[in-house]
């Protein structure tokens, strides 16, 4: 069993940052799993700001788009973390089909945007 988180793309300053971003919500949140693989690509994504994949055996693939800056950058990933959070905890649906409720309609989004903000606030203390 092993932790790994690593950030690819954008440059030197993102990748740490993103896995900073992502070690500090593992110790918060998710501190006892002791098998998690979270890979953060940073790349320019044109229609969402965001996405998170979960694969089996507790690996998630995370995308972020690398044009992001500051707080709207941090939040993001927080965004995505609360969701690798929901697929770990099978919190709020995520793993349901709601091919008819729209996007910000669904409780797992509403979920992860109301507490990715006071995460932010959290993680900046």
């Amino acid at each position: 069993m092993a932790l790994y988180v690593n950030a690819y793309g954008s440059n030197f300053q993102k990748r740490k940052l993103s896995e900073d971003v992502t070690w500090w919500f593992i110790d918060k949140q998710l501190s006892r799993y002791k098998n998690l693989d979270i890979q953060i690509d940073l790349i320019k994504i044109d229609d969402v700001n965001g996405s998170c994949v979960y694969h089996e055996n507790n690996t998630f693939e995370i995308e972020i788009d690398k044009r992001l800056d500051g707080d709207d950058f941090v939040s993001c990933i927080l965004h995505e973390l609360i969701h690798v959070e929901q697929h770990l905890k099978k919190m709020h649906g995520i793993d349901g089909i709601d091919q008819d409720i729209p996007y910000l309609e669904k409780p797992y989004e509403k979920d992860a945007y109301k507490r990715s903000e006071v995460l932010l606030k959290e993680y900046y203390k």
